[in-house]
């Protein structure tokens, strides 16, 4: 039993030793410096946009990727000859572009 308690004294200050002994294996700035803050996937040193909403599609600066949408209005309206005052005909199409 004595013999048991001192193995385990033995292993145990071992174990302390080697933990108290140890350093990091890489220096605190360079662990501070790839930190990812709003964990987007992109660490805070190259992160352009900080604080992104969390899910959100980021490109290589941390910045949301924005979707673009095309879109195609066709305004066919004609002009009397050498006229630039545009016909009432052609009104409600000028309003719907409007609204677009």
């Amino acid at each position: 039993m004595v013999r048991t308690i001192a193995r385990m004294a033995i292993i145990l200050s071992g174990l302390y030793s080697g933990l108290a002994l140890c350093q990091a294996l890489y220096p605190s700035s360079l662990i501070s410096s790839l930190k990812d803050s709003d964990q987007d996937g992109v660490i805070d040193a190259r992160d352009s946009c900080a604080n992104t909403s969390l899910g959100s599609k980021v490109d290589n600066q941390g910045c949301p990727i924005t979707e673009l949408e095309y879109h195609n209005f066709d305004f066919d309206v004609q002009f009397d000859t050498a006229h630039y005052q545009l016909s009432s005909d052609f009104y409600p199409q000028l309003q719907s572009l409007a609204s677009f």
